[in-house]
């Protein structure tokens, strides 16, 4: 512990960031506990209507948020602030998400010497990164 846990927002060489806006063990466990219990995907939401003129879809993107609470206010950030595919609404009001993963780490076993076992994982990762040409 802890994994080294796949970032699907960045490249094969980087460096983990102490502070990021998500917690990727937890993602992955996660993702591996909905993988055990194999639950088949729900069937889709009501279709989107075939309408195709731009006015009529930007009031429906508009509307589904506003109904989602965002407005006045709203924010969006990448992942790590690292602009891809992946990221995170944040509902006006609310502040930006920052997860210290390794602090969690050290409330959560403070006997281990999580420092040394971060810096360990990082070297791995890099060796890994660049052992892939």
């Amino acid at each position: 512990m802890p994994p080294l846990t796949f970032n699907p927002h960045y490249s094969e060489n980087f460096t983990v960031p102490r502070i990021r806006h998500w917690g990727p063990t937890r993602w992955m466990t996660d993702l591996c506990a909905k993988w055990e219990r194999k639950v088949p995907l729900p069937p889709p939401a009501k279709p989107i209507p075939k309408r195709m003129t731009w006015h009529w879809r930007a009031n429906w993107v508009k509307g589904n948020e506003e109904k989602k609470g965002h407005g006045p206010g709203s924010q969006f950030f990448f992942w790590d602030n690292i602009p891809g595919s992946c990221g995170i609404e944040v509902m006006p009001g609310n502040p930006e998400p920052r997860i210290n993963e390794l602090e969690i780490y050290k409330q959560a076993a403070p006997g281990s010497d999580w420092d040394a076992i971060f810096a360990g994982r990082e070297a791995s990762a890099v060796g890994k990164a660049e052992n892939t040409d």
